[in-house]
């Protein structure tokens, strides 16, 4: 990889030395569960909206559950069940509260880099993006807690969608077409 990630910006900024042992020294670390379960719901709906339209319902949202889910990073069978049956719930919720088979995402996991000076390239992966009444909606789902608004407003990671949406070599939005969105999967 030829840039920096958010994760690597985030870690940076949180534990330099943490950021050291992971990606200078390349010490390596065991899945973590919370890590290891938002892969696979953001797998999970990615390959749902990827499926032919009429295979999305709830049924299939299942089948792909059962087909993506990973049992490495939890520390028992028991949280391993808790987090298997939370990924049923909030995959029930979105089905059932948020899922309009009449509109269908624009892109989904788009790849950016951004040149932010000369030698520092800042890249990453957009988990969603909707197109609407002329604005651009990008969308990062989260399985983890929600943050309040204020810590939204600081996003580094929202900041970087943000230029991504605005570059001209990237998706081209006018800042005021660029909608920004946290969808908080357990809420």
């Amino acid at each position: 990889m030829d840039y920096l990630s958010f994760s690597q910006l985030n870690l940076f900024l949180n534990c330099p030395l943490q950021y050291r042992f992971r990606y200078i020294q390349k010490i390596p670390t065991p899945p973590a569960a919370q890590a290891v379960f938002g892969q696979v719901i953001h797998k999970i709906l990615n390959d749902f909206y990827k499926s032919p339209k009429e295979k999305q319902d709830l049924k299939n949202l299942f089948l792909i559950l059962d087909k993506n889910w990973l049992d490495e990073g939890y520390s028992s069978k028991v949280i391993e069940k808790k987090y298997r049956k939370q990924a049923e719930k909030m995959l029930e919720d979105f089905f059932k509260k948020d899922y309009d088979p009449n509109f269908l995402p624009d892109s989904l996991e788009q790849s950016f880099v951004i040149k932010m000076a000369p030698g520092l390239r800042v890249g990453g992966r957009i988990d969603r993006i909707d197109k609407k009444e002329g604005k651009i909606e990008i969308i990062d789902y989260k399985t983890g807690k929600v943050m309040d608004q204020k810590a939204a407003d600081k996003s580094l990671q929202m900041s970087l969608y943000a230029l991504a949406a605005t570059d001209p070599g990237i998706l081209k939005a006018k800042p005021e077409d660029v909608i920004l969105t946290f969808y908080f999967l357990e809420n």
